[in-house]
């Protein structure tokens, strides 16, 4: 079944662009509840009139969310160049 090369470079880029969009949506889904949370220790003090500021939770959220981002991002071209070439 695997005894060709072509078959086992098929098999481990499938396997390698389903981890690889795993990662990215459990990273995205844990980055957005880390932004849901409303307290946590304050990171950037806002100004007096404007209240709370970021927290550190926040900011973990959003750069998880960039990281994400590029995770997906990085299969989507994956898969677009291979089927142009």
């Amino acid at each position: 079944m695997l005894a060709d090369d072509r078959d086992r470079g098929f098999i481990r880029a499938m396997v390698s662009r389903v981890v690889l969009a795993f990662l990215g949506a459990t990273l995205g889904l844990m980055s957005v509840l880390l932004l849901g949370i409303r307290t946590g220790p304050i990171l950037i003090p806002a100004a007096a009139a404007a209240g709370g500021g970021t927290t550190v939770f926040q900011a973990v959220g959003y750069l998880g969310l960039f990281f994400s981002l590029v995770l997906i991002l990085r299969v989507i071209i994956t898969i677009i160049r291979e089927g142009i070439s």
